[in-house]
């Protein structure tokens, strides 16, 4: 199934997720760690339609071109790390 987020009507709506999250619950990676599974999935060449980008602050996201294009991924990580702040 895609991953995403819920609408309240049930849509879903797919979204680059942040790197930084593999360091939460459930797999308390370290950013070593995350490192090496990014390596692992571009070495392998079993995952070509997962990619990375960066929001302006730096803050690194992964996402599928299967359900984002890149310019999609970009804008939604700068929404997620950057601009979702400043309308506060």
């Amino acid at each position: 199934a895609p991953k995403g987020s819920l609408s309240a009507a049930g849509n879903l709506y797919p979204r680059p997720m942040l790197a930084a999250s593999l360091s939460s619950k459930p797999y308390y990676w370290n950013a070593e760690q995350i490192e090496q599974a990014w390596q692992a999935v571009q070495e392998s060449g079993s995952y070509p339609d997962i990619k990375t980008c960066e929001a302006s602050n730096g803050e690194r996201y992964f996402y599928s071109t299967d359900y984002l294009s890149d310019a999609q991924a970009k804008a939604l990580a700068e929404w997620y790390s950057v601009e979702r702040y400043m309308n506060v």
